[in-house]
């Protein structure tokens, strides 16, 4: 969830929300404002992001933490993930031109110019529309007016000249870091129409006019909707609401029941599932290059990222909850993580040991092997998960593990991560097993340093599980197929069988990983008097027939044949090959041939 720098009128309308006795806690940061943990200052979600590949695909047993590690690393063996999302890095000596740009901000450099960034302590360049993902010029993005917008695009003409990083798509969105950053910018018009497609509700028509505004621009009236869909759960909502403070959130659905929003629309608005499987869609689509899309591994790269910074929010308890928070009612749990200072003690295996202050007294070592967190189990979700369990109205076991299996890996990702992160208090929601004791009174330190100790490893394993979701999906290995083999004299052909001349035809079988596969076999052969077909111990038969119906199995060389068909001499073609069913019908699914020129037919025939 993304806030934007307050104006002087939202300072006004916050103070006169204070003296109205509204009760809830703001953890303030060095780093304030913006108020957005993705934006220059605040890059909580880029390092996330990163932090999570140390988990997956992992860096070959390396700490990574000099110039020379990271440098040996891109420069050696490495994962192709890490070109898309670069060395851990910190801002330093900021350009005069681009004052967003703080120095000592940790975070992960992704690419710049097409070439991943390896530096440990990152020098932004002068602004320019190529520019890496975290720049842009603020005083065009920003505006004072909410009802005004300086961008140029708004209907996905692919112009944007006042804004840099919007402008950055579709031309260097490359990869992951970025995606993960302008998740939080705008609205990509494919996705929308991915889900339109899926669904076929008008709420996900991209001529909606409330997804006409693009891009976020400070408090713009439309673009603040782009936000909604960061929610887990919600059924009501009203346009009205600029600040998202108005809607009836107490109508927000238990989450197991999220799955019923699989087609329903949530009153216009998608939910981060929804807006998550079309991004996935579009990952598939441009790194295979399929469904009409040229293939674009970076751009790939950048659809994961914008899943990965949806993902990462369902770890906010606030998100969770769908608790609201905007520029004038800011989330105490996000705001504190939005220091680089707090965010960047928790690494990939490590997380900050502090006192009873909240003070940081040390280190203590963390892990996590792939795997380990049953996400996709229903056994885990209806029995073990903390807090709220799937389908928990449904007595019935089967009933809810199909509801359960009817869902993608990427759904159960999503569900777990947000059913772990709800467990906590947010500021106006009570957690399911914190129950309200925490956020009573407002949020010390040290219960804020609590939720972080569970909920930061947590994204960083939902997001390093997401990575391999990702990969098994575009390099799926296909079942090795059932591979026929025929020769005759224990030759591939062709041959030519002189007079006199002995001839054997064997036929074997690797079945590969269809074993067990009921299936037709066939043996036919073309031959100078037309088609005969061999059958399964009854010999030659004139036409087409399948030699035996049975389960497919490795099976040896074996020989069927020592003669050829009584046809005298000429040309023939034997066939062996198996059907991928056993309908008795020749599909010539995997077949294997043997050419013989016979000069004489040979006497003596004798068949096996």
């Amino acid at each position: 969830m993304r806030c934007a720098p307050f104006t002087a009128a939202l300072t006004l309308l916050f103070v006169l929300q204070l003296s109205a006795g509204d009760a809830f806690a703001v953890v303030t940061t060095k780093n304030a404002l913006p108020l957005h943990k993705s934006e220059p200052p605040m890059q909580t979600h880029q390092y996330i992001t990163g932090e999570a590949a140390r988990i997956w695909p992992g860096t070959n047993g390396q700490e990574l933490i000099t110039q020379p590690d990271w440098t040996a690393f891109f420069d050696g063996s490495h994962h192709e993930i890490w070109d898309y999302i670069g060395a851990r890095t910190e801002y330093y000596n900021v350009p005069v031109d681009n004052p967003t740009i703080h120095d000592g901000i940790v975070t992960y450099g992704g690419r710049h110019a097409g070439v991943v960034i390896k530096s440990i302590l990152w020098t932004p360049p002068t602004t320019s529309r190529d520019m890496p993902y975290s720049q842009y010029d603020a005083s065009a993005f920003n505006t004072s007016d909410p009802f005004a917008d300086p961008l140029d695009n708004d209907d996905g003409s692919q112009r944007a000249d006042g804004n840099l990083t919007a402008g950055s798509w579709p031309w260097v969105g490359n990869d992951i870091i970025e995606g993960a950053h302008e998740e939080d910018l705008f609205f990509l018009h494919a996705a929308f129409q991915i889900l339109y497609d899926m669904y076929g509700d008008a709420a996900f028509n991209p001529a909606n006019d409330y997804l006409q505004d693009e891009f976020y621009n400070g408090v713009d009236y439309d673009a603040a909707e782009a936000f909604y869909h960061h929610l887990w759960r919600r059924t009501s909502h009203n346009d009205s609401d600029i600040y998202m403070m108005g809607v009836s959130w107490r109508n927000c659905q238990s989450s197991w029941d999220e799955v019923g929003v699989m087609p329903d629309i949530y009153n216009a608005h998608p939910s981060p599932i929804q807006i998550a499987e079309g991004y996935w869609q579009l990952a598939l689509d441009y790194y295979l290059g399929q469904n009409g899309k040229v293939q674009n591994q970076p751009l790939a790269y950048y659809f994961l990222g914008r899943i990965a910074h949806l993902l990462a929010d369902m770890a906010v308890p606030a998100h969770a909850h769908c608790d609201p928070h905007s520029p004038v009612w800011p989330d105490s749990y996000e705001v504190f993580m939005g220091d680089t200072e707090i965010y960047a003690q928790y690494t990939s295996n490590t997380v900050p040991l502090f006192d009873a202050s909240g003070n940081v007294t040390g280190s203590e070592p963390w892990s996590y092997a792939l795997g380990d967190w049953p996400y996709k189990s229903f056994d885990y979700v209806r029995t073990q998960i903390p807090g709220t369990k799937w389908d928990p109205s449904q007595s019935n076991a089967q009933i809810a593990r199909d509801k359960w299996d009817s869902q993608t890996d990427l759904f159960h990702l999503f569900w777990c991560t947000a059913e772990i992160a709800d467990n906590f208090d947010s500021d106006s929601a009570n957690g399911e097993v914190d129950n309200g004791t925490v956020s009573a009174g407002g949020y010390t330190e040290y219960e804020l340093r609590v939720i972080a100790d569970a909920l930061m490893p947590q994204a960083m394993i939902s997001l390093a599980e997401l990575y391999k979701l990702f990969w098994d999906a575009v390099n799926v290995v296909p079942p090795a197929p059932p591979v026929p083999d025929i020769k005759a004299n224990g030759s591939d052909g062709p041959i030519t069988v002189s007079p006199g001349a002995p001839l054997s035809i064997t036929i074997a079988l690797d079945a590969g990983d269809s074993v067990g596969q009921n299936a037709d076999w066939w043996v036919v052969a073309q031959t100078p008097r037309g088609y005969f077909s061999y059958r399964y111990q009854t010999g030659w038969r004139k036409g087409i027939y399948f030699y035996v119906q049975t389960p497919l199995a490795d099976m040896a060389s074996t020989e069927v044949w020592t003669d050829l068909p009584p046809h005298g001499t000429g040309a023939y073609t034997l066939y062996f090959g198996v059907d991928n069913d056993a309908d008795g019908k020749l599909d010539q699914t995997w077949v294997d041939s043997v050419s013989i020129n016979c000069t004489t037919a040979p006497s003596g025939a004798r068949r096996r």
